[in-house]
């Protein structure tokens, strides 16, 4: 989604209000373990600075993950805000990362929400807090089912140091 800041930049405008919904792109979603994603919400402006295009958006993107642990799915909502200060002859510079969002006049917010959500994005996914996980030996759900899978493996080379604190 691109949006048209040539009238902002030649001073005709003040500002630009944004408010709309954007589909993510499938590369957010498939390379970071995100299941699925209702569309994003964008809230704010844009408006010039002097010689600076600020980018003032709040963000609100519904997401389902996969748990870490059980791999149910788990929706979470990810909320931010996006502020960025662009200097008009940034965009001239092949290098500048102001090139990647400001192409021809037009501000790619794509690129933009794609970077924050990037950082925002959450380390860990889990269901809950004390998710046990699946059975490493029968693949059970330990939330729910209980096993009675031998989990313990010891190393044969420590073999011999399994009773050693026995008495």
């Amino acid at each position: 989604m691109r949006i048209n800041v040539s009238e902002v930049l030649n001073g005709r405008v003040k500002t630009i209000p944004i408010k709309l919904e954007i589909e993510l792109d499938s590369e957010v979603l498939t390379d970071h373990g995100i299941v699925n994603t209702k569309p994003a919400k964008l809230d704010g402006q844009v408006y010039k600075v002097d010689k600076d295009v600020i980018v003032d958006l709040e963000y609100e993107v519904e997401v389902d993950f996969s748990c870490d642990r059980c791999l149910k799915d788990v929706t979470r909502t990810v909320e931010g805000r996006i502020t960025r200060d662009i200097h008009e002859g940034q965009g001239d510079d092949p290098d500048h990362e102001a090139m990647q969002i400001l192409i021809d006049r037009e501000l790619d917010l794509q690129s933009v929400l794609k970077e924050e959500l990037l950082l925002t994005m959450p380390m860990q996914v889990l269901c809950d807090t004390d998710c046990q996980g699946l059975c490493p030996v029968c693949g059970a759900d330990l939330n729910t089912d209980p096993c009675d899978c031998d989990n313990e493996k010891i190393d044969p080379r420590l073999e011999g140091l399994k009773d050693f604190f026995v008495k």
